[in-house]
């Protein structure tokens, strides 16, 4: 038998919620995509009776999908006049060192799935 729901949620939410973050610029988009993210986890682990091969991937991967679910459905709202897409730079208090400041920058100015792709890595995936 694998790790419990909370091994699993302990040790795969603070790297999680770190790349969502860096992912979409929101600390409150990032926590609720996280938030259910591990809640599609919590479900599927009933469903396959606790048996989960490469939960990690799997969560980054639907982590990865629900922040592209959030920003399509800004994009379609702003095309419908409905709102205004909000702008999603987030000035991160933490981030005072100048080094930081230039890598957020540099990040977002990349296409999306390069900027998929680094941050994936700097959570230590691989190709």
């Amino acid at each position: 038998m694998g790790p419990s729901f909370r091994e699993l949620f302990d040790s795969g939410a603070p790297a999680l919620l770190r790349y969502v973050r860096r992912l979409t610029g929101s600390r409150s988009d990032a926590e609720e995509i996280v938030q259910d993210t591990f809640l599609k986890l919590h479900c599927r682990m009933a469903e396959e009776g606790g048996e989960l091969t490469n939960v990690r991937a799997w969560l980054f991967r639907v982590a990865t999908n629900a922040a592209r679910d959030l920003e399509r459905g800004r994009r379609v709202r702003a095309r419908e006049g409905r709102t205004a897409v909000a702008d999603t730079t987030v000035v991160d208090i933490e981030a005072h060192i100048e080094r930081r400041q230039l890598t957020r920058r540099t990040l977002r100015r990349l296409p999306r799935r390069m900027r998929q792709v680094l941050l994936l890595w700097s959570e230590g995936f691989t190709y």
